[in-house]
């Protein structure tokens, strides 16, 4: 699959391509909703890995205006956020909401189940309370 990782933190987001590309996935990074937006029209990703986190509640306005892209009317949306959130998200149009910190083993996981849920299964939220792997951040 094609999966676009959202997130303003770099090591971050190179940490959770690593990992997604080790699972056979082609992976763009973007750091801000303006590329996240830019990416979607110009590498039609099957699905987004969006942390909730972006500067200045840029996240909320990234999955509207997701929305509104005709070419991405297909793409699974899998949310980091606070467990609190779980419903927001949810309701904003995310299909899986992970919380707590992202582990390795659950990244590709959750990609699947957003593509799942995307294509008509239950969305979901997955409370992970995992400590973040160093190795992730090693790697990147």
């Amino acid at each position: 699959m094609r999966v676009l990782v959202v997130e303003a933190d770099r090591v971050a987001a190179a940490a959770v391509a690593a990992v997604l590309r080790e699972c056979g996935h082609e992976v763009t990074v973007e750091y801000d909703a303006r590329g996240a937006v830019r990416s979607l029209v110009t590498h039609g990703p099957d699905v987004m890995f969006l942390d909730v986190a972006l500067p200045a509640g840029d996240a909320g306005e990234l999955l509207q205006r997701v929305r509104l892209v005709p070419s991405a009317a297909e793409l699974a949306v899998a949310v980091v956020a606070p467990a609190d959130e779980c419903a927001r998200w949810l309701a904003d149009g995310a299909h899986v909401v992970l919380s707590g910190q992202v582990d390795r083993s659950v990244v590709c996981e959750t990609v699947a189940e957003a593509r799942a849920a995307a294509d008509g299964a239950e969305p979901g939220h997955r409370t992970v309370a995992l400590e973040l792997l160093r190795e992730l951040g090693d790697r990147a």
